[in-house]
């Protein structure tokens, strides 16, 4: 994952900000015009510094337990197969949801085709306990 400056942060910002699904919708809009894919997955996949690290839109919605905001970040081109890095571990996206107990951004990730095979370290084991 690249840190980049295509909007400014803007989606990421009312993300963490809690805004509601219609307000990112909105963000998203001021970033990259409906329709013009490329430039949507741009602005819903720029990562910001944040103190956990570089974090997309998705990451924090994931971290914040908004599977609203989970489903509309997908449906706009965020990469559900992205890793993130906590400390030294590196997690996918499936994994993190289930470290951090949110059953409903899981389930969000499943529907939309998240492929729980997808391991990247033994952190990902949390995953497996938690679907058992």
């Amino acid at each position: 994952m690249s840190t980049t400056t295509y909007s400014g942060g803007l989606v990421h910002a009312d993300v963490r900000a809690g805004k509601s699904a219609e307000e990112v919708r909105r963000a998203i809009d001021a970033c990259a015009p409906p329709g013009d894919e490329r430039r949507r997955a741009l602005a819903v996949n720029e990562a910001v510094k944040t103190r956990w690290g570089d974090e997309t839109p998705l990451l924090g919605a994931h971290r914040m337990g908004r599977g609203d905001l989970v489903g509309l970040l997908l449906e706009d081109g965020a990469d559900a197969g992205e890793v993130c890095t906590v400390g030294d571990h590196r997690m996918t996206a499936l994994a993190l949801c289930a470290h951090h107990d949110l059953p409903e951004t899981l389930r969000v990730l499943l529907r939309k085709g998240h492929d729980p095979s997808q391991r990247v370290v033994l952190v990902d084991e949390i995953f497996l306990l938690f679907l058992t």
